[in-house]
């Protein structure tokens, strides 16, 4: 996952200020199906999905950080725009309901609030009759209790959007660290499994100031999770299968 911001601020910065502003970002996601040694490339499945969202910080304390977040961009997927398939269509006007997107975060960069569900569910209730007169089916209605629940419920929408990948980096306390020798280490959970535990990584940054004065955090790591690939397979959130190896990657 690649993204990258119009401007930087420092955190202590965002805080002295109060005043709100706004930062734009690319966001670049690639899936990768399939092992680079072992899978032949032919039965790989990649995909690449691209948006542009613009961040608004609009109250940054040490213990909360409250930001509106809108999508100012369509979603490409594989350089394609989503409207010339009728899933990527779908897809993309349900999540569209989300935005603009008012979260609160703890110090720990999760998703404590999302202070216009109400906006967001009444967007939903236009966006639901919009497909229900351009499609029909039976997976359409299918699609659409599924994603319905998570937005009637506070608490399942939360549990979603802490699954998101963008925003679980973004705002994790791990890009947000005090950097030794412009390095770091820690752990990191990412989502991997919808409606899974995430999965547990440890990584190390490595902070580096670029010619044009950007800084480039970049950070990899390992699998560090206690669940084998079975496990995995299986959307377990805990360690069943103690005959198998834990999960590498």
């Amino acid at each position: 996952l690649v993204f990258i911001p119009a401007q930087s601020q420092d955190r202590d910065v965002m805080i002295q200020k109060k005043n709100p502003f706004t930062q734009n970002y690319f966001i670049e996601i690639t899936a990768i199906k399939g092992n680079n040694v072992t899978t032949p490339f032919e039965l790989r499945q990649d995909n690449t999905f691209m948006y542009c969202v613009s961040i608004k910080w609009l109250d940054v304390q040490q213990d909360k950080v409250t930001v509106e977040i809108d999508r100012v961009s369509d979603v490409f997927v594989n350089d394609k725009s989503s409207g010339l398939t009728v899933a990527n269509n779908i897809a993309v006007r349900t999540s569209e309901v989300l935005y603009p997107l008012v979260l609160s975060f703890d110090a720990k960069g999760n998703i404590t609030e999302v202070a216009n569900l109400t906006a967001i569910q009444e967007r939903w209730e236009g966006v639901k009759a919009e497909l229900h007169e351009d499609f029909y089916g039976e997976g359409l209605d299918r699609y659409l209790e599924l994603a319905g629940r998570r937005i009637k419920a506070a608490d399942a929408l939360i549990y979603a959007l802490n699954n998101d990948c963008f925003l679980s980096l973004f705002f994790n306390n791990v890009i947000y660290t005090s950097y030794t020798n412009d390095k770091a280490n820690g752990e990191l959970y990412f989502p991997f499994i919808q409606d899974t535990e995430a999965l547990k990584n440890t990584i190390s940054l490595k902070k580096e100031l670029a010619e044009n004065k950007n800084i480039y955090i970049g950070f990899q790591g390992e699998i560090s999770d206690e669940r084998s690939s079975v496990d995995l397979r299986n959307e377990s959130s805990f360690r069943i299968n103690r005959d198998y190896p834990k999960a590498r990657g």
